[in-house]
């Protein structure tokens, strides 16, 4: 699971889209530049009246916790504070507080491509400098099979690796190791294209094809940085592997593909592609569609940042998975390829949104259950929790489709492998909460399956401890 942006100001998001606190957009004198505020009670109703008689403008009706999300001046929240009923007040939603940032340490970020191209000549492999000085290429290991012959050239952009190639053979394969003086080092400047070429083409192969997985090529750079060209699946255009992985191939062969069962995804939108848009009968399957930002239902939720349609994608792809590129395996790329579909929409193109938003998000999801019949919702997104789980407005929410009979599945995050690193709403002891795992492109073995670095753990802190930190963060109790 990729890294997702984060929550403005206080909560780095994961598996990539964040949520940001809204910024304030009255430009007026202190008094009345207009604040973001969270206003909750007896009722969203009586929140509303209250707002409205100080003059404040309600910009979100939240009745699933009680709350209204609302514009103010300061002198208008000042009065506001003194009427009764109301029991909380987040007062710094259009503050943005940076999150603290490291001292950098690091003089050297370089990272490859997952997947290299297999040409006729050999292998191509873009290689990318995240840094604004040249990366300075120490040492170089790169092995191949001995049927290819020689290495005719290696290059990084127009500077060659080896001028001449000498490779230790070894049973099958060649492999030759390179150290480079620090005055003849190769730099690799923004991005770059390694290309390697053989002696024999790769289409030359009688028996089956050449893979990624053929190849092993490594680099280390100046600054303790290195990488490398990981194994790869066999084929990405026929197979997505992880229903294979997951267990999901074999029901699937079995007729068990989620038909009957509708997955909401509160993300940032849709690509309404065909293999998402339709079932494995070719039949229409998004059922509702809603734009928490704009407050608007109906219309196609446009991904503008790609994240919700590639969670989507994982979900429920219901593309055939292809053995040796032709024949249907019987299985699909997604895992419950037949799910019906509610996109919800509570993102932006830059993998932001307010958590009012999300909010709103929520309350749709669960007043239309029934009509959609919504039995999942997902939330592939997490945040560092800013207040315990009891009050956080997200998890309030969700409790409330729990209660209202929905199955909710939420990330963990990305802050691992510390401890206590699981993210807001995945704190939720309501919920099920999903950590990372990878397979090491090994689909038929589970010997060398590991949860990465990345992944954040638990235990879940204490809510008291929570609560003290929360406090500070400016909840304000009226």
């Amino acid at each position: 699971m990729h890294r997702l942006p984060r929550i403005a100001g206080y909560l780095p998001l994961i598996l990539c889209a964040t949520l940001v606190l809204v910024a304030a957009t009255g430009t007026e004198a202190a008094g009345s530049k207009l604040l973001r505020i969270m206003l909750q009670g007896e009722s969203a109703s009586e929140m509303r009246a209250l707002v409205e008689q100080h003059g404040g403008t309600v910009t979100h009706d939240l009745p699933i916790i009680d709350a209204v999300g609302a514009d103010v001046t300061a002198d208008q929240l000042q009065q506001i504070r003194q009427a009764p009923g109301i029991s909380r007040i987040i007062d710094d939603l259009s503050v943005d507080v940076p999150e603290p940032v490291p001292p950098v340490t690091d003089t050297c970020d370089v990272g490859g491509a997952l997947e290299a191209q297999l040409v006729e000549q050999g292998i191509r492999w873009k290689l990318y400098n995240k840094h604004a000085d040249a990366a300075r290429l120490q040492t170089l290991s790169f092995s191949w099979p001995a049927a290819l012959g020689t290495l005719q050239s290696l290059t990084l952009g127009d500077q060659e690796l080896i001028r001449e190639s000498r490779p230790k053979a070894d049973d099958d394969r060649f492999t030759v190791s390179v150290s480079y003086p620090e005055t003849e080092a190769p730099a690799l400047v923004q991005n770059a294209t390694l290309a390697a070429n053989f002696a024999t083409p790769l289409t030359e192969l009688s028996d089956g094809r050449w893979l990624q997985r053929d190849f092993s090529l490594s680099l280390e750079f100046k600054g303790e940085c290195s990488t490398k060209l990981i194994p790869g699946y066999p084929d990405y255009a026929a197979d997505t592997y992880y229903p294979q992985v997951a267990g999901a191939a074999e029901l699937h062969q079995l007729g068990v593909t989620g038909k009957g069962v509708t997955v909401a995804v509160l993300d940032s939108g849709l690509w309404e592609h065909t293999a998402l848009a339709r079932d494995t009968q070719g039949q229409p399957r998004i059922l509702g569609r809603y734009d928490a930002i704009a407050d608007r239902a109906g219309e196609e939720v446009f991904d503008d940042s790609g994240h919700g349609t590639h969670m989507t994608s994982v979900i429920a792809h219901s593309g055939q998975v292809l053995e040796d590129g032709m024949k249907p395996s019987g299985s699909f790329k997604g895992i419950a390829p037949d799910a019906g579909l509610v996109a919800v929409k509570a993102f932006d193109d830059e993998g932001q949104g307010d958590f009012l938003d999300i909010v709103r998000g929520v309350q749709w999801i669960v007043d239309h259950r029934e009509r959609l019949d919504i039995k999942v919702l997902n939330l592939s997104f997490a945040a560092r929790p800013r207040w315990p789980y009891f009050l956080d407005p997200i998890n309030q929410a969700l409790m409330r489709a729990w209660a209202a009979g929905i199955t909710v599945v939420a990330a963990a995050g990305n802050e691992g492998p510390d401890a206590m690193t699981i993210g807001s709403p995945g704190n939720l002891p309501y919920l099920i909460t999903v950590g990372a795992i990878t397979d090491s492109w090994t689909t038929d073995s589970r010997d060398d399956d590991y949860i990465p670095d990345f992944s954040s753990r638990g235990p879940l802190p204490a809510a008291t401890s929570s609560l003290t930190s929360s406090l500070r963060a400016g909840i304000s109790q009226a």
